[in-house]
């Protein structure tokens, strides 16, 4: 283990991937219109307990092949990991796999991810 094991940026978010065969995770955020102010909040989505923040939009996570566990949520007026819901996937070599995540209407309750589809 070298020091520049230690330095390697967390996994960045891309709305556009690159062309060709990719190897991650495409994950979509939704909320109900009601729920305006979840606008002004960053998603988290933490693979294998590494976290990655973006926005509510939809974006491509380069993953390693195999199988990852998934958590989703958001900070929200001071409370960590709020609309928390989790899945377990596994991600082939070349495939991404579609999750889409959506916050539930009250902001402390669970929220809904699920596995859309795994394509090519």
């Amino acid at each position: 283990m070298g020091d520049d094991d230690l330095t390697d940026p967390p996994a960045a978010l891309s709305a556009d991937p690159p062309a060709g065969p990719r190897t991650g995770i495409t994950i979509s955020g939704h909320h109900s219109p009601m729920a305006w102010i979840l606008v002004f909040t960053k998603l988290t989505v933490e693979i294998d307990g590494r976290p990655v923040v973006g926005s509510w939009r939809k974006h491509f996570i380069p993953t390693d092949p195999g199988d990852h566990h998934i958590d989703v949520f958001f900070n929200y007026i001071g409370q960590p990991r709020c609309g928390e819901a989790s899945v377990d996937v596994q991600v082939q070599e070349g495939t991404a796999v579609a999750l889409a995540y959506r916050a539930a209407n009250l902001m402390t309750s669970p929220g809904r991810l699920e596995i859309r589809s795994k394509r090519l």
